[in-house]
């Protein structure tokens, strides 16, 4: 398993071994994945040399201006946020992330007094359309 932080671009990996040894639960899992449009995408200025994967051209930091799908045309409510996937994404394209304003868990509430940093929506991937073969 590879986890990134998206504020300082690090990456950790976590062997099977690791993994079985200090089991964790999930906070969310696939199910809470809300759909977003990429509204605007801006440049962040971020030193490379201090991830591994960045500086391997894997990751890219960039700041995204993002609508939910549900929204999107019916009100201006709009999330800015970090993410590590410039490379991979593209203005209007839709990406899948946990909105974190409506889930309700109390370990998310004792992470949130803990730091001021929780983002209002964690950016996991990119959706890509369903395409039929003929």
């Amino acid at each position: 398993m590879h986890i990134v932080d998206v504020h300082t671009m690090r990456t950790h990996e976590i062997d099977a071994a690791t993994y079985w040894k200090h089991e964790f639960k999930a906070l969310c899992s696939r199910e809470r994945l809300t759909e977003f449009i990429v509204m605007n995408i801006d440049s962040v200025n971020f030193d490379v040399t201090t991830s591994k994967a960045a500086a391997r051209n894997k990751f890219r930091m960039v700041q995204v201006e993002i609508a939910r799908k549900d929204d999107f045309g019916n009100n201006n409510k709009t999330f800015i946020v970090h993410t590590h996937l410039g490379e991979h994404i593209n203005y209007y394209d839709t990406v899948l992330a946990y909105d974190l304003n409506q889930i309700t868990l109390s370990e998310l509430e004792d992470y949130d007094n803990k730091t001021n940093q929780m983002p209002d929506v964690v950016i996991v991937r990119k959706c890509f359309p369903k395409v039929r073969k003929a």
